[in-house]
């Protein structure tokens, strides 16, 4: 987090959308499929608004971040790069260590990052919307990892600041911003 910068949550456990810097696209989850099927970037008009929602799931340290039409899980697996190693299990619990992501400030206000805490890869977007996936090096990948957590039901992007959230999460160490 940059110095100074207003310390900006994500909202726990609530619909969220994550709305990519680049291409103003939304991150879906289809229910019904598995793995790297069926999870991408979509314009909202694209998908039903179902498949754009999404909680993040508070856990001892970061997040998964579950597709909440489907409990699909977000994961990068460790040891690939790119699109390789990215989508969203639903197998009840299947999904891994690789499923667990920090939410982190970016130096863009109002923006996060989302780097996955056991590949270390942060996820991206493509300007054209087909270019979802997660990059082991996340400087190269800085403009493109550019995401706003949006509340589902907003229809602005707006960010969640401490002061809206239960006191365990405003406490929490590994939020950005908590203290």
């Amino acid at each position: 987090r940059r110095k100074g910068a207003a310390a900006k949550l994500p909202p726990a456990d609530v619909p969220v959308r994550l709305v990519h810097k680049g291409s103003g696209r939304v991150l879906y989850a289809e229910p019904g499929k598995n793995w790297g099927q069926g999870v991408g970037l979509a314009a909202a008009a694209e998908k039903p608004a179902a498949t754009l929602r999404w909680r993040l799931v508070p856990q001892r340290r970061g997040f998964r971040i579950v597709a909440a039409a489907s409990d699909r899980e977000l994961y990068a697996k460790q040891g690939k790069n790119w699109r390789a190693g990215v989508g969203a299990g639903s197998c009840g619990g299947c999904v891994g260590g690789d499923g667990v992501w920090d939410v982190e400030a970016a130096e863009k206000k109002g923006f996060v990052r989302i780097r996955n805490r056991l590949s270390k890869r942060c996820l991206y977007g493509g300007r054209d919307g087909n270019g979802l996936g997660a990059s082991s090096n996340c400087k190269v990948w800085a403009q493109a990892g550019l995401w706003k957590v949006q509340r589902a039901d907003a229809s602005t992007a707006t960010s969640t600041t401490t002061a809206g959230l239960p006191e365990v999460y405003r406490k929490c160490p590994r939020l950005p911003g908590a203290g």
